[in-house]
């Protein structure tokens, strides 16, 4: 009897043990096809996977493309820009190239070019300057494009000797063009294959638009000297952009622009040493200046403000700025640093390089996206005149309070 009871609990525990491995087989089996199946799906979208970023990134642009211009950090070199009315509002010439990567842990980063120049026309009573604006925007590697091609022109009216006024307009012509077939809609994707399905989107037979656009703005610059020898520059503008409120759609809808509305001012601090060293052409150990200013933009939903200011000493630069959204310090946007260097390339040329890094408060967003880098080249020709040198003299003539070299 004992052995019948041995040999029964033996072949329980058997069967029991049996069973267990059996079970724990069959729970593995089903956890590495669940796995399995998991991976096939991911590595079939995978290759897809940077097209389909792109096309949110667009589709969120175009989105919010409606609302809100792009911006540039380096706003103070960078004026015509912002407000047309800056045009020729120092003397001589100024060229100036920037450029700005936008977002650049995102597969599809955000790009800006921009080249404008603007001369002074003294020779002509009342007039102030006239330039070239070149801007271009790109978002998702080329899948959408922005540019724009610019004449701002500007008029100039003195009130009294250290206070004057300038008006100015840019008549534009803007192009916007999307890439439809780098696109990638939700209906082409199968959850196992990736993108194997043909689309039921119609996208419109000219994937460009092009229309008119116009700006127009006043600037108010007035001189003051203080003590020990300190001068101070005040320039205040109000710019008013996409005046006619023009029609951006790729359908037959009735999508127009917002205005922006662009308000700046900042002065210009500096000792005596620093006109001299610029009358000479030789660089003083003291010389100096401050330059703190501020921008708001408004468009739409869309408000901006950045505060700081610029510094320079013996030939070097460096700024600090911050910029907050909708008014609310405590949704910042950014710390904007700034560095840079100038030389003269002879008597009568100067060249800046700048760089700015957007360094982004939001720890979750500057690991998502990271930081913006913004370079600018500046050509600075005081004595350059449109229609000519009228006599020896005037190549040396001394500057006026307000033609002041801009920062």
């Amino acid at each position: 009897m004992n052995k019948y009871y041995d040999r029964k609990n033996y072949n329980l525990e058997t069967f029991y043990r049996n069973l267990r491995l059996n079970l724990f087989k069959t729970i593995k089996f089903w956890k590495n096809y669940f796995y399995y199946c998991i991976i096939i799906k991911l590595n079939a979208l995978k290759l897809h996977l940077k097209k389909i970023t792109l096309v949110v990134i667009c589709m969120i642009f175009l989105s919010e493309a409606k609302s809100q211009d792009p911006i540039y950090s380096q706003f103070t070199h960078n004026p015509i820009y912002y407000n047309p009315a800056y045009v020729g509002l120092h003397q001589g010439m100024r060229v100036r190239l920037n450029y700005r990567k936008q977002w650049p842990n995102l597969p599809g980063d955000y790009n800006s070019y921009n080249f404008n120049m603007d001369m002074a026309v003294r020779e002509i009573p009342g007039s102030g300057g006239i330039g070239l604006l070149f801007d271009k925007h790109s978002a998702g590697t080329g899948y959408f494009e922005r540019v724009k091609v610019g004449i701002p022109i500007s008029v100039r009216i003195p009130l009294y000797e250290n206070l004057l006024i300038q008006m100015g307009l840019m008549t534009s012509l803007v192009q916007k063009s999307l890439d439809w077939n780098n696109l990638v809609f939700m209906d082409q994707l199968d959850p196992r294959f990736g993108n194997i399905y043909p689309t039921s989107f119609t996208p419109p037979s000219n994937g460009k638009i092009t229309y008119p656009d116009f700006d127009i703005g006043i600037a108010l610059r007035w001189f003051a000297s203080g003590y020990k020898g300190m001068e101070y520059v005040f320039t205040t503008g109000i710019a008013v952009h996409h005046v006619f409120t023009p029609n951006e759609s790729f359908f037959d809808l009735d999508a127009p622009l917002p205005r922006r509305f662009v308000f700046t001012g900042d002065v210009i601090i500096q000792n005596e040493y620093f006109e001299r060293a610029f009358n000479t052409k030789k660089r003083s150990p003291r010389d100096f200046r401050f330059n703190p200013g501020f921008i708001f933009e408004s468009q739409e939903k869309f408000k901006s403000l950045s505060l700081g200011f610029n510094a320079y000493k013996s030939n070097l630069y460096a700024g600090l700025w911050y910029r907050a959204e909708d008014l609310d310090f405590t949704k910042s946007n950014a710390m904007v640093i700034m560095a840079g260097v100038s030389a003269y390339l002879n008597n009568d040329t100067k060249v800046k390089f700048l760089y700015s890094y957007d360094m982004l408060l939001s720890k979750a967003y500057s690991r998502a996206a990271g930081g913006t880098h913004e370079i600018s080249v500046i050509f600075e020709l005081d004595t350059f005149s449109l229609f000519g040198e009228s006599n020896p003299y005037q190549r040396r003539r001394k500057r006026t309070y307000l033609e002041t070299q801009p920062f």
